[in-house]
């Protein structure tokens, strides 16, 4: 496994498939965007960071998330969310869900919930339907 340098000094990519260790970060970021954006679960994730090590480069990629609030909402009821809103089937997931309320409060009948999907799709789906909860 070798590299082939080119006259203008830029590197291609090793018989092996893995990226050199010497083309720069900008090259790496750029090869890593262009992998993301051939598959749909990954094509808008974006790169924040990244770094080189004495072994290869790390690339922190983050998806985003779209998030929603859900006031009044029956803290027993919260298990039941993806099956009662239909989200399975149009493959759509809850990437967190979290109780918005102060540490040191106890949860009441009801409560605000924060909803986060991975898809902007299903935010607007919950935003535009509404959510349901213990009605399944």
């Amino acid at each position: 496994m070798h590299l082939d340098q080119h006259s203008d000094h830029t590197y291609t990519q090793r018989q092996d498939g893995r990226l050199p260790h010497e083309i720069s970060p900008a090259e790496v970021k750029d090869r890593v965007l262009k992998a993301l954006r051939k598959n749909k679960p990954t094509e808008v994730a974006e790169i924040v960071g990244i770094g080189t090590t004495k072994t290869g480069y790390i690339t922190k990629v983050v998806r985003p998330r779209f998030g929603i609030m859900v006031h009044r909402t029956p803290t027993r009821e919260v298990a039941k969310i993806t099956e009662e809103n239909k989200l399975n089937n149009k493959e759509f997931k809850i990437v967190d869900i979290a109780w918005l309320k102060r540490r040191d409060s106890d949860l009441g009948a009801s409560a605000s919930l924060g909803i986060w999907f991975d898809d902007l799709e299903a935010t607007e789906r919950a935003i535009h339907d509404g959510m349901v909860f213990g009605h399944g």
